[in-house]
């Protein structure tokens, strides 16, 4: 009987063993920003960059904003202490680790750019205006047909990297129907987009896609 409870023991060590690292800081819950009453009687728009850390817990223990107008950075900083991650693993072990998100504010094109922990240039983020002008190949979603049944539509909006060669990759659900979502990113994942440069050069991009299912004439 030791001996079948110490082979458990070892399987166990195996499995726990073969929990596979984080490639990527992914959200379990997310708020959009309130736009703050004076921005919009002063007309502020544009683009916050915010630099947070998640605790082993996924939860955001600080936050500071990169880039942006103050009063536009205090909304996205109220709004990104409120959101959730999931634990980010390495060696089997969750840790603390700090990530950058972009928030836009107002309807302008806008785009910032990212670093990297040496300071160099990592990836563009584009307001969604920006990539949509990019795109060169569009295939529209199939309509789930219990969706349709169930009389549900509305809006899919994801996160996502378009990659030097155009594609799409690293799609991240921020909101949506859950009886649309899979068709959604079915989608996306085959569209394909025109390059980003800058100064000659292809860069990836950080940016917002949105997918409007709508049951009008169906």
């Amino acid at each position: 009987m030791l001996r079948h409870l110490l082979i458990a023991l070892v399987s166990c060590a195996c499995l726990f063993a073969q929990v596979p690292d984080s490639k990527k800081l992914e959200v379990s819950h997310s708020e959009k920003p309130v736009y703050p009453k004076e921005a919009k009687k002063k007309h502020l728009e544009g683009p916050v960059l915010v630099q947070f850390e998640v605790d082993e817990t996924g939860n955001v223990v600080g936050a500071e904003s990169k880039s942006g107008d103050p009063i536009l950075a205090a909304a996205a900083l109220d709004a990104i202490k409120k959101w959730k991650f999931k634990p980010f693993l390495r060696d089997g072990k969750a840790i603390r680790i700090r990530g950058e998100m972009p928030f836009m504010f107002g309807t302008g094109k806008y785009e910032i750019e990212t670093t990297g922990p040496d300071g160099n240039p990592r990836r563009m983020v584009v307001e969604a205006g920006v990539s949509e002008g990019l795109l060169v190949h569009r295939v529209n979603p199939e309509y789930p047909s219990i969706a349709r049944a169930s009389r549900v539509q509305g809006a899919v909006v994801m996160k996502a990297v378009i990659g030097t060669d155009g594609s799409v990759k690293d799609i991240q659900v921020v909101s949506g129907h859950k009886m649309l979502i899979d068709a959604a990113v079915d989608a996306v994942k085959q569209w394909k987009y025109k390059p980003f440069l800058k100064d000659n050069v292809p860069m990836e991009v950080d940016t917002t896609i949105t997918v409007n299912f709508s049951l009008a004439g169906g």
